[in-house]
């Protein structure tokens, strides 16, 4: 049975009976009818025109009555009255003909979910200017040079899958004239991981200063630092460390708790640098593990990544590819970052860093 207008004595008493707040609103947009809870709100404002009732001077701009004159159709909106956010809905009140007579509006209370709503909005700007800031700092320690080295070359890759990452590169000159380069991954993502990567980059940076020093030393110095930061049990740091001894043609490697295994180039062959070692975290104040060492001479290169490249995040394809354009000849060691980039796109679920040391 259709609705209709002159049935106002049954309207009304429906509407009453509702605890939004209703009203009947004709073509030109004059108020017929209104129930008991728009009145307690607005007063009595029958006959007025429907701007009025909302306490302003001038039409809606996106006024519903006439979209629903127009469409025939449901129209919504939201509208303030007296300091309180409603949600507006508004549907077409037809007569036995089919004919649109007037507009029923249902008013319902959303200030609490407009206020909620409100405060998501000013915390999500407020972590946007963070992870801008964030992202930043992050930056500004990727454009520190790479070491001069001759007989050598370096190059490096970062590709965060959110605005900031999780993962950090770095290749440092020592004051003996070694050069201390790795990969590092903290665990999760956002701002919380990318500050902790910059706490790495920073604490290494600070300990490869120190002469004479070596991996074990440093790793369990850095694992004494982290733990003075008193981060959640959940949060651990992997790494893969590596000194190279230009003079000596050898490098000086160890693992911390890093999953990805660097790759080793030499004569033609690729050997897996695969150490055990323990994470730089709180459930274990000793990190990493043993010591190894190898030639590392003319022709040879290493090749450090980070897990988004393998295991859980990919399939075995990208590091397939990787290894391929690592060993071919002639290398070109920026050409090999740009493919991995391009495997990098096809997935976004980890971060990924490269570093690759090449002797000419």
């Amino acid at each position: 049975m259709e609705t209709t207008v002159e049935n106002k004595e049954y309207f009304s008493t429906v509407i009453d009976a509702m605890t939004d707040l209703i009203r009947v609103v004709d073509e030109e947009g004059r108020i017929l009818m209104i129930n008991a809870a728009m009145q307690k709100v607005a007063g009595s404002c029958l006959g007025k025109k429907c701007f009025e009732c909302l306490g302003e001077s001038s039409p809606c701009s996106d006024c519903v009555r006439e979209g629903v004159f127009q469409s025939g159709g449901i129209a919504r909106a939201e509208r303030v009255i007296r300091g309180r956010y409603y949600s507006l809905t508004a549907a077409p009140v037809k007569d036995g003909g089919g004919k649109i007579r007037a507009v029923v509006e249902v008013f319902r209370d959303i200030s609490d979910m407009a206020a909620l709503r409100n405060r998501l909005v000013t915390a999500n700007a407020k972590m946007v200017q963070d992870l801008s800031m964030a992202r930043t700092l992050q930056k500004s320690m990727m454009r520190r040079r790479l070491p001069d080295l001759p007989g050598y070359r370096f190059y490096r890759g970062f590709y965060p899958c959110e605005a900031v990452g999780g993962d950090a590169i770095d290749c440092l000159r020592m004051p003996d004239g070694r050069v201390l380069f790795y990969v590092a991954d903290v665990s999760g993502h956002g701002v919380h991981a990318a500050m902790l990567t910059v706490f790495v980059q920073q604490e290494v940076s600070f300990l490869s200063r120190e002469p004479g020093i070596t991996l074990p030393v440093l790793a369990e110095r850095l694992t004494q630092s982290f733990l003075e930061l008193n981060t959640d049990e959940s949060a651990y740091i992997t790494a893969f460390f590596v000194i190279l001894d230009g003079e000596k043609e050898t490098i000086t490697y160890m693992n911390a708790g890093h999953s990805a295994v660097p790759y080793l180039y030499q004569k033609g062959e690729m050997t897996e640098l695969f150490l055990p070692g323990t994470p730089i975290c709180r459930w274990d104040d000793k990190p990493g593990g043993e010591l190894s060492q190898a030639s590392f001479t003319s022709g040879d290169r290493l090749i450090l990544y980070s897990d988004g490249m393998i295991g859980i995040h990919q399939a075995e394809q990208p590091l397939q590819r990787l290894k391929t354009e690592f060993s071919r000849e002639p290398f070109d060691g920026r050409e090999v970052i740009a493919a991995a980039k391009r495997d990098r796109g096809r997935n976004l679920s980890d971060d990924l860093a490269i570093f690759i040391c090449e002797h000419l």
